[in-house]
C-alpha cells in the first residue's frame, strides 16, 4: 500500500514538473539554416620552386550552415545554447601559377564540411508584459552572445577551372579533386553574435541572426607546405524555436 501510494505520488510529482518546465519555456529547441561567408586566415602562402611559382590570396566564399538548436533559459535574460551544425567553409582562389616559365591561370577553391558544436552564453532582452487574460503579447528580443565552437571534419575538396597556354597549346581543364590528407580532423574557434527573435513565450518564435567564428587551429596537414591556415566564417542564419 505504502509502495503503492510512493510510486503513485512520484509520477505525479514528476510529471507536474516536467509540464511546469515545459510550460515556463525553461528547454527549448529549433531549427536553423543559414549561409556562410567563409575565408582562410594566417600567414602568407606561397610556393616559390625551381618549377612552381605560386603566390595564395584566398578570398571570401559563400557556403552552408544548417542544424539544431538546444536552449536551457536560466532565467528570463540568461541561457545557455548548444547546437549540432552542418556547416561547409573554405576559401577561393583566383590566381595566376607559373610552370616551368609557362603562365596559367586558376579560378577555383577548396570546400571543407564540418559537424559543428559551439556552446555559448546568451544575454537576451525580456519580451513584452502579458496581455488581458494572460496571453502572452509576441514582440522583439534581441540578444548577444559568445562562446566555444568544436568542429569535425567530413569533406574535403579541391577544384577548379585551370586555363592557359602550354608551350603553345592552349589549356584548359575543370577539375575536383579529393583532398582529404591535406587538413586536419578537427578544428576549434571562438564565437560572437547578435540576433532577434519575434514571438511570445507560448508559441513559436522566429529567429534572425548573425555570428563570427575564429579558428585557433592550424587546420593544414600537408608537410609539403610551411605555411599556416586557420577558418574564418561570418554566419547569417534564419530559424525557429519551439
Amino acid at each position: 500500500m505504502i509502495q503503492n501510494f510512493k510510486r503513485t505520488f512520484f509520477t505525479l510529482f514528476l510529471t507536474v514538473s516536467i509540464l511546469t518546465i515545459a510550460q515556463s519555456q525553461i528547454f527549448e529547441l529549433g531549427l536553423k539554416s543559414g549561409v556562410n561567408l567563409s575565408y582562410f586566415h594566417g600567414d602568407q602562402y606561397s610556393i616559390i620552386e625551381e618549377d612552381v611559382q605560386l603566390i595564395l590570396d584566398p578570398e571570401t566564399t559563400v557556403r552552408f550552415t544548417g542544424g539544431i538548436i538546444a536552449r536551457l533559459n536560466i532565467t528570463s535574460i540568461f541561457s545557455i545554447q548548444t547546437e549540432i551544425l552542418y556547416s561547409t567553409k573554405g576559401a577561393r582562389f583566383q590566381e595566376d601559377i607559373v610552370v616551368r616559365g609557362q603562365e596559367l591561370s586558376f579560378d577555383g577553391g577548396v570546400t571543407l564540411g564540418y559537424i559543428e558544436i559551439p556552446l555559448i552564453m546568451r544575454l537576451s532582452t525580456t519580451r513584452p508584459d502579458r496581455g488581458p487574460l494572460f496571453y502572452d503579447r509576441p514582440g522583439f528580443t534581441f540578444n548577444a552572445y559568445g562562446g566555444g565552437i568544436a568542429a569535425y571534419r567530413t569533406r574535403s575538396t579541391f577544384g577548379g577551372e585551370l586555363t592557359g597556354d602550354l608551350f603553345g597549346v592552349p589549356f584548359d581543364e575543370v577539375f575536383k579533386n579529393r583532398v582529404w590528407y591535406q587538413f586536419k580532423d578537427i578544428d576549434y574557434g571562438i564565437v560572437v553574435g547578435t540576433g532577434l527573435e519575434y514571438g511570445a513565450d507560448d508559441s513559436i518564435k522566429y529567429l534572425l541572426d548573425i555570428r563570427y567564428t575564429l579558428g585557433l587551429m592550424d587546420i593544414g596537414d600537408d608537410p609539403q607546405t610551411n605555411f599556416s591556415l586557420q577558418n574564418g566564417n561570418i554566419s547569417i542564419s534564419a530559424g525557429v524555436m519551439f
